[in-house]
């Protein structure tokens, strides 16, 4: 009997985060996020590349909510988020609530840099009271 399944040698893990990393090259992210497709395997080490920095600015086409929205269904993706950065923000009531910002770094445990740049805070924010 003929036997249609093969063992197909597998790359060790380190090596395909090696492959993978040179993928994260500015211009290549399309290739990144294809290579999520490739296998479950390469799913996990392909979506630390991918979102190992996100930058959030009010050009960008997405949100903080939509961020959240995308962390709190995929938990994989805030594990891989490393360096976070937001650049002009106006953080009230009305545009975003300073308690999802919080929220959002509460979903980050492997965050190392955090970078908050031309943010319009309201004049009165009990979250930083003493």
């Amino acid at each position: 009997m003929l036997s249609l399944t093969m063992n197909v040698p597998r790359l060790p893990p380190e090596l395909v985060n090696v492959i993978l990393g040179f993928l994260q090259l500015p211009g290549d992210r399309e290739t990144l996020r294809a290579s999520t497709l490739v296998c479950s395997e390469w799913a996990p080490i392909a979506r630390d590349h991918l979102f190992s920095t996100v930058n959030l600015h009010p050009y960008g086409g997405h949100d903080l909510v939509d961020l959240l929205r995308v962390i709190r269904s995929s938990p994989g993706i805030g594990l891989a988020i490393q360096r976070f950065s937001m650049d002009e923000c106006d953080i009230s009531a009305d545009t975003i609530p300073i308690i999802e910002i919080i929220s959002l770094l509460r979903e980050l445990p492997r965050l190392q840099h955090l970078t908050l740049s031309h943010m319009k805070l309201p004049p009165a924010c009990p979250h930083f009271r003493n």
